[in-house]
């Protein structure tokens, strides 16, 4: 019995080494995007928000004036 708990802790050492080396060969392939990259993804986020906050902000003003016209 005592060799079996062996065997299974040194399967389980294995499998620990063999993640962490899969797991540096996976962040070895990560892309850092440059200043560049940033600040036109940053633009683009930033275009958007603007585009939705002007629809949100139409669509409320309409419903807001729709709702008050039915209720008085």
């Amino acid at each position: 019995m005592a060799k079996k708990e062996t065997e299974e802790k040194v399967g389980i050492l294995e499998q620990g080494i063999s993640f962490g080396n899969e797991a540096w060969l996976e962040l070895k392939k990560v892309h850092l995007p440059s200043r560049q990259e940033t600040m036109q993804a940053t633009m683009v986020v930033m275009f958007m928000m603007f585009l939705f906050a002007v629809f949100l902000g139409l669509a409320d003003y309409i419903v807001g004036n729709i709702m008050q016209a039915t209720l008085t």
